[in-house]
C-alpha cells in the first residue's frame, strides 16, 4: 500500500467521521429546537447553527480522500 493511499483513506475517514459528529449535534438538536425564518427540521438546524460551511468542507474532504484511493488503487505501473 504506498503513502498516498494511506493519506487518501485518511482524509477519508477524518471528513467522514467529522460528518458524522455534526450530524449527531444536529440529531441532539432537539433539546435546543431551531427555527430558522420560519425553517424547522434537521434543515432548520443546520442553518440555525451555521454548520453549511463546516458540513460541506467534511464532505468535500472525504470525496477527495476517496478519489485520491480510488486513483492510488488503480493506477498502473
Amino acid at each position: 500500500m504506498s503513502r498516498k493511499m494511506v493519506l487518501g483513506l485518511v482524509l477519508m475517514c477524518m471528513g467522514f467521521f467529522g460528518g458524522i459528529l455534526l450530524i449527531g449535534a444536529m440529531v441532539l438538536s432537539p433539546m435546543n429546537p431551531w427555527s430558522y425564518n420560519g425553517i424547522t427540521g434537521w434543515y432548520g438546524c443546520l442553518l440555525g447553527m451555521r454548520l453549511q460551511l463546516p458540513l460541506g468542507v467534511c464532505i468535500a474532504v472525504t470525496l477527495v480522500g476517496f478519489a485520491l484511493s480510488v486513483i492510488e488503487a488503480f493506477r498502473k505501473e
